[in-house]
């Protein structure tokens, strides 16, 4: 006996430790929960769900310790172990109710929970008693609202605050639950309670929607609540009744759809928006994308365009970047920015290709501002429109509105740079002041409209003239400039593009069906002579048309007279070549080439002459270097080639001579790829051989010694054609060029025949040139010889060939014959070669 009161008095002594034990779990416990509180707040959890978590972790402690503690004193007397109240929390399961009742037919849930205790205390312990005491408190107090119903009409046994106070207050308590709450009929919970009790089977219920009233004057209510419904079963398995308990969840669910509502118009914001939106994670990848971005993504396969949902979009901006896109990497910078502060307060402005052309947009990156998750939104505005109007704005700040040309203030700046370049250079170019003659009478004339037209009609055509590298500008009402850069002949091509402006604005235009004409002033200045610097260019060209309007317009006028004298003869001279072409102005003259010693006919060269109406006999010297430079030598070339090649062969059928005639050939001819073949043609066309034609080459064309020139002169050789080099001694110091081209003759320039009986450097010069001939086996002849004194000297020094005014001037074809066949009828050529 003395065993047992000890094991029991052990046992009661162990419960209350435990229970001890407990209270001190529970009170650190709750101090924990109380600090967890304020943090879990944070997250959006309500101090009622706090409360109710709190509720169940103390139920849970405190039922299991007092249920432990009289297991083992039940033990320990040997009496009838009472049912413990357990709880189980599993929240598929069971959630936190209520403790068993004690006695042996003690309603039980499905899940093995019982009721509430209520109805008699018979049997029960002071314990016992204390226990139901505090489960009634706590089922009253809890935060989720509980209700017990009994029987298939589910009338309400027992039924928490919360359950009370969720209907208005109303007395529920004996009422089947379909009197007592009659608002919830038609809402499918009767027939979930029904189910339940039939079946057995627990039913939950999240979010379910509700409408009652909480008095009869007060409107009807939704609420939202979390049911579950758990059947009650007593202890031999027969269902009695179900348990019902929930939570109002209205806060929440509104929440929820607020939210959804908010995201909703959040969408509908951005797609209405013309801008494109989108957004992306911490991570970088695209959460969001707007209509409009979606249909720039549908237009291009850029890779700062083409977003879609879930790309990672700083990678694509990162691998964009490597590859040299530097826009990419100015983007994925300033997204990066934007993942540390709310507003990085910029912008990157780039431009993209598109289907219908080039279009700029505005790309910004601004964080979302809270403590949720971080969200990147990224504007990307198209701003083409804007572009274009900032850069007409720009264009209209350094152009004329009027003609699309430069205005003053960008003619200033590219003139000072052609200067400074032409500077570096050592080159040369003009400045072009054109002033439209009379042109304000012309604007109170025929107004503004009219005037306009025609200063667009002078700009096209002044336009049109103008070359790669120049610039032209309007700067004033009726004046333009031109800069004429890098000019070879400064004063003649300069005179050249005047003359052509004058004639192209002389030439009538049509403006409103009206045929109108308009003539302009030039004046021309040339740098370095004019000026070293733009506005001294200019003040000087702008004088120099003011000396060409007082000689009565319609003409141009260099800063220096001198200079404007020799321009126009050059100008008027190209100008004129072009029709003497035309007109047949061109003819041959031929200078006979003579033995010294016997005054026998060795060669003929050809020399062209120019028949001007009115300048007279125009020499080679006066308009072959201004052909050559204006393209003209082309069909002046072939037009001396063929005229000389058939005036030989009209003396062969004649038998007057059977030498070989000599035809100069300039730079440009001998650096054309074609020249070989044209002298074929020529020959060829003319009927005679080869070895009759002779080519002199000036000693100057030897510097530009290529693989391409001795090709050609190989052609001709070749080919049997004579060549000779012109005004040896010259100009070309490297004689190499006698051992590797194919020559056979040197020509003795005049310059050293003149001097020869004065100058012992000019004798030494000639005596020199014959020794390289002997030495390379070469023919060598004197030119320029016009006096017996130049001859004697020559032949003392070993010469044999000569030609000069001395044996004959240059004449025409038909003299040249008479001038041979009378020689041969003296029978004295020697005699003959000195008159």
């Amino acid at each position: 006996m003395a065993t047992f009161l000890l094991i029991a008095a052990l046992g009661v002594a162990i419960g209350m430790v435990l229970r001890v034990t407990v209270l001190i779990i529970v009170s650190v416990l709750v101090l924990a929960f109380m600090f967890v509180t304020s943090m879990l707040a944070d997250f959006g959890l309500t101090t009622a769900i706090l409360d109710a978590v709190i509720g169940v972790v103390v139920l849970q402690l405190g039922y299991v310790a007092g249920a432990f503690a009289k297991n083992l004193a039940s033990r320990a007397s040997r009496q009838p172990m009472p049912a413990a109240a357990m709880l189980v929390d599993h929240a598929d399961v069971d959630r936190p109710l209520s403790a068993l009742d004690t006695a042996p037919s003690a309603p039980v849930t499905a899940a093995g929970r019982t009721l509430p205790p209520g109805g008699t205390q018979d049997g029960k312990t002071d314990s016992d008693l204390a226990l139901d005491s505090r489960l009634q408190a706590l089922f009253r107090r809890a935060h989720g609202f509980m209700v017990v119903l009994r029987g298939p009409a589910h009338t309400v046994e027992s039924a928490n605050e919360a359950f009370v106070r969720l209907f208005g207050g109303r007395d529920v308590i004996g009422k089947p639950i379909r009197d007592a709450l009659p608002e919830l009929a038609g809402q499918g919970y009767f027939e979930s309670l029904d189910r339940t009790y039939a079946t057995g089977e627990p039913l939950t219920s999240s979010g379910a929607s509700i409408v009652l009233r909480r008095s009869e004057e007060a409107p009807p209510e939704q609420r939202f609540i979390d049911f579950v419904f758990e059947p009650i079963r007593d202890k031999r398995d027969r269902s009695i009744g179900v348990f019902v308990e929930g939570n109002d969840v209205t806060a929440t669910v509104r929440a929820d759809v607020q939210a959804r509502e908010m995201e909703r118009l959040a969408h509908a914001t951005i797609d209405a928006l013309p801008d494109g939106i989108a957004v992306i994670d911490s991570d970088g990848r695209v959460v969001t994308i707007s209509r409009a971005w979606k249909a720039l993504a549908a237009e291009h396969d850029d890779v700062l365009l083409a977003l879609h949902e879930g790309v990672d979009y700083l990678a694509a901006c990162d691998s964009a970047a490597r590859s040299g896109d530097i826009d990419a990497g100015r983007i994925a910078a300033l997204v990066r920015s934007a993942q540390s502060k709310d507003d990085v307060g910029a912008s990157v402005e780039y431009e993209r290709a598109g289907t219908a052309g080039s279009r700029w947009f505005a790309f910004r990156a601004m964080r979302i501002p809270g403590d949720g998750p971080v969200r990147i939104v990224l504007a990307n505005q198209e701003i083409t429109e804007r572009k274009v109007y900032e850069s007409r704005i720009e264009y209209l700040a350094t152009h004329d509105a009027v003609t699309e040309f430069p205005n003053q203030n960008l003619l200033t700046d590219r003139a000072r740079q052609i200067i400074d370049g032409a500077r570096r250079s050592s080159s040369s170019l003009a400045v072009l002041a054109i002033d439209l003659d009379s042109f304000k009478q012309f604007k109170d004339g025929y107004g503004h409209a009219t005037s306009d037209a025609a200063i667009r009609a002078c700009a096209e055509r002044i336009g049109r003239l103008t070359r790669p590298g120049d610039t032209v500008a309007r700067i004033g009402s009726d004046e333009f400039v031109m800069v004429l850069n890098d000019l070879g002949d400064v004063s003649t091509e300069a005179a050249r593009m005047a003359r052509s402006i004058l004639d192209d604005l002389s030439l009538p235009f049509v403006v409103d069906e009206r045929e109108l004409t308009l003539s302009a002033s030039l004046g021309i200045s040339v740098f370095p002579g004019d000026g070293e610097d733009f506005p001294a260019l200019l003040k000087n060209a702008e004088a120099a048309v003011e000396r060409a309007k007082s000689l009565g317009g319609g003409n141009y006028q260099f800063c220096s007279p001198d200079i404007s004298a020799r321009a126009n003869e050059r100008v008027l001279i190209e100008g004129e070549l072009r029709r003497a072409l035309r007109l047949e102005q061109l003819e041959l003259h031929f200078q006979p080439q003579v033995e010294m010693r016997t005054g026998a006919l060795v060669g003929i060269e050809a020399l062209a002459r120019w028949r001007h109406p009115e300048l007279g006999w125009l020499p080679p010297a006066r308009f072959i270097p201004i052909a050559e430079k204006t393209g003209l030598i082309a069909p002046i070339g072939r037009f001396v080639l063929l005229e000389a090649c058939r005036q030989m062969r009209a003396w062969q059928r004649e038998g007057v001579t059977s030498a070989a005639i000599a035809v100069n050939i300039t730079a440009s001819q001998l650096r054309d790829p074609d020249f070989p073949g044209l002298v074929e043609d020529v020959v060829a066309e003319a009927g005679i051989d080869p070895g009759n034609l002779e080519l002199e080459i000036t000693e100057g064309m030897m510097m530009e010694v290529t693989d391409s020139l001795l090709a050609r002169l190989a052609s001709l050789k070749r080919l049997g054609v004579r060549l000779s080099i012109d005004d040896f001694g010259t100009g070309y110091s490297n004689l190499a060029y006698l051992r590797t081209f194919p020559l056979d003759r040197l020509k003795v320039d005049r310059s050293f025949i003149a001097a020869i009986g004065s100058d012992e450097g000019s004798r030494s010069i000639v005596r020199a040139i014959l020794g390289l001939g002997q030495s390379f086996g070469l023919d060598v002849i004197a030119e320029g010889v016009e006096t017996n004194e130049q001859a004697a000297l020559l032949s003392e020094l070993g010469c044999t060939q000569a030609q000069g005014y001395l044996y004959a001037a240059p004449m025409r074809g038909a003299e040249l014959a008479e001038w041979i066949l009378s020689r041969e009828t003296l029978g004295h050529p020697a005699a003959a070669a000195g008159r």
